[in-house]
């Protein structure tokens, strides 16, 4: 199961590597990365996901249940966490949006696909890869080391809040303090914590099925790009 899991959350990754380095940010990554190329930097990421994925999957399918944690999950569970998990996705798609994801579409084009394709690329990285990585994985090796699940969940949203704004960078962005960066961090806290809520409910089958449906607002991007070309 563990080679299962690793194998769909890298195949969910390829694409958004090519995306960020081929499609969206090529011209950037091409003058930042010089004398380096491109393809050197994406043969080293995709080998650096690859690894994290492995790890931990083989974390999650191993470790999850002796730490008290549902794992992958089951059907059964899933099917009781519904009426929860989508209108609760749906609502924190659309507040982190309408909060400051359209902004942040304005200033950083490419950030969210202008294509329904892309951006349902986007929604698969995040519930395969992401999930895998950060709940499955992460939030298991730290409810390893501190026994208690709801701790657990208050670490890892910590730090992949504390990795979203360091990796604003990649942007060209900066982080400085105010009330819309305040704001992005906030969400992105809730969005972690939520997430890591499901997995330790209902498992990775509920936490990415949240995440899919929370990164609905790609798609949802996608639609007012076509509806409203520029």
């Amino acid at each position: 199961m563990a080679g299962v899991i690793a194998g769909l959350g890298f195949l969910a990754a390829m694409p958004y590597v090519y995306y960020l380095t081929r499609v969206a940010f090529g011209q950037a990554m091409r003058q930042r990365l010089a004398p380096r190329s491109v393809e050197e930097m994406l043969r080293a990421d995709l080998v650096l996901m690859g690894l994290a994925v492995a790890i931990t999957a083989l974390a999650g399918t191993f470790l999850a249940e002796r730490y008290g944690l549902p794992g992958l999950g089951d059907l059964r569970r899933l099917r009781r966490a519904l009426p929860v998990l989508v209108p609760g996705g749906v609502l924190l798609s659309a507040s982190t949006y309408l909060g400051f994801g359209r902004h942040l579409a304005r200033r950083v084009p490419g950030y969210y696909p202008a294509s329904l394709g892309w951006a349902a690329m986007l929604m698969v990285k995040g519930a395969l890869f992401d999930e895998t990585v950060a709940r499955y994985g992460g939030m298991t090796i730290l409810c390893g080391a501190v026994r208690r699940p709801w701790i657990a969940n208050l670490m890892q949203a910590a730090f992949f809040t504390i990795v979203t704004a360091r990796s604003v960078g990649f942007y060209g962005l900066s982080f400085g303090w105010s009330v819309a960066a305040a704001a992005s961090l906030g969400s992105s806290a809730v969005v972690h914590l939520a997430l890591g809520l499901a997995y330790a409910r209902t498992g990775l089958l509920g936490a990415a099925l949240l995440h899919l449906v929370i990164d609905l607002k790609y798609v949802a991007h996608a639609l007012l790009a076509v509806a409203r070309p520029e």
